[in-house]
């Protein structure tokens, strides 16, 4: 394959196919349907929509009252909403947020089919027409096909190449050096976060005492099983340090070898 036509055609490929699909199950603007179901649909498409309202107003990113009985914004938006891929809500005009989250399922279904050509044209050192073959069937696997609807998933079907490819160059000392800095990154927002966290099962106890959902006996064992569920906050925190200090140990500085 001739240079730069890889590209295109890995990523082009799968998005042609994946429109063909959405004509043939009348997606709008081609039908009256839509891909959104499930969660998607009843919880994902009311937090993008939030988030578009905090970007057009310019309200807190710390917290909002529209979602259920209020919530903290900041843990929602670093499960479901910190794509970088999501900044492009911006250009998103009211009223169309399902249109736009339709068109972001394509399009990582296209940088799927782009980053795992990637990855096979550096492992294999080829721009052979295959890499965009198997880069389309990467896009297009059983696994896109039936979580696709679960947005934020499917972003980590976009890195995984990549980070495949990273790991086959982790000889490569620079590139350990910026993971590592990546990863310090992520606990350190994972800590920030942490106390609104370990916080929001307390809050939950206490509106379900001050409203009366559940008698003394059920509240005490509601309490135990929120106590829990806030544990393995700080147990995934802890876990995410730890691992941190290995790397630190691990490639933090030169490696015996190059002593």
């Amino acid at each position: 394959m001739k240079k730069r036509i890889w590209p295109a055609a890995s990523f082009g490929i799968p998005l042609l196919i994946a429109l063909l699909i959405c004509v043939d199950h009348n997606v709008y603007p081609f039908g009256d349907q839509c891909i959104l179901h499930i969660d998607m649909y009843h919880q994902y498409c009311p937090f993008f929509t939030e988030l578009l309202e905090k970007i057009r107003s310019g309200g807190s990113f710390f917290y909002s009252w529209n979602i259920g009985l209020g919530v903290d914004f900041v843990s929602l938006y670093a499960y479901y909403l910190a794509s970088p891929l999501n900044g492009l809500l911006i250009l998103c005009p009211a009223g169309f947020v399902i249109e736009f989250m339709t068109i972001l399922v394509l399009l990582k279904m296209a940088l799927c089919g782009l980053t795992f050509a990637y990855y096979l044209r550096e492992h294999f050192k080829t721009e052979h027409f295959a890499v965009s073959i198997f880069g389309t069937a990467y896009a297009l696997s059983a696994f896109m096909a039936a979580y696709a609807w679960n947005i934020m998933w499917t972003d980590c079907m976009v890195l995984a190449p990549l980070i495949l490819l990273g790991v086959f160059l982790s000889w490569n000392q620079v590139l350990i050096q910026i993971g590592i800095w990546a990863f310090a990154l992520a606990v350190a927002f994972q800590l920030v976060t942490l106390p609104v966290e370990f916080n929001a099962s307390g809050r939950a106890v206490a509106k379900i005492e001050q409203y009366g959902l559940l008698s003394a006996e059920e509240t005490k064992g509601c309490r135990k099983v929120l106590t829990a569920a806030a544990m393995t906050y700080v147990a995934a925190a802890a876990s995410a340090i730890l691992q941190l200090l290995r790397l630190v140990l691990l490639f933090g500085g030169n490696r015996r070898g190059d002593d």
